[in-house]
C-alpha cells in the first residue's frame, strides 16, 4: 500500500489535479497530465526511471489487492481460458497471480 500512497501523493501525480476544473470546463484540450508535464504519463515514465519504478511498484501493489478479490468472486470468468496476455508492461504481478490461481491458463 505504501507504493500507491507515495505515488499518488508525489508532486508529479498531484500537479495535474490543479488543472482538473479547467479540464472539466473545456479550457484544456489535452489530458491534464500532458498540460502540466509536457508529455503523457508513459513518456514521462520512460524519461524518469525513478517515477517509472514507483509507478510499477504501485500498480503491482494494486494488483495484489484487486486480483485476488476478482479471482475469489469471479473465478468462472477464467474457466475455459487457455491463454491470457498481460499488456500492462509493468512487472507482470497481475498475470502471475492469475496464472497461480488458474493453472489451466
Amino acid at each position: 500500500m505504501a507504493a500507491i500512497i507515495l505515488l499518488e501523493s508525489s508532486p508529479v501525480m498531484l500537479a495535474p489535479w490543479h488543472g482538473l476544473s479547467a479540464q472539466i470546463q473545456g479550457n484544456i484540450r489535452n489530458p491534464v497530465f500532458e498540460e502540466v508535464h509536457g508529455e503523457d504519463l508513459w513518456s514521462f515514465g520512460a524519461a524518469n526511471p525513478d517515477h517509472n519504478k514507483l509507478f510499477n511498484e504501485a500498480m503491482a501493489c494494486d494488483a495484489r489487492m484487486v486480483v485476488p478479490a476478482v479471482i475469489e468472486s469471479c473465478i468462472e470468468v477464467f474457466k475455459g481460458l487457455h491463454t491470457i496476455v498481460d499488456v500492462g508492461a509493468g512487472n507482470g504481478t497481475a498475470l502471475r497471480l492469475l496464472v497461480e490461481a488458474c493453472p489451466w491458463i
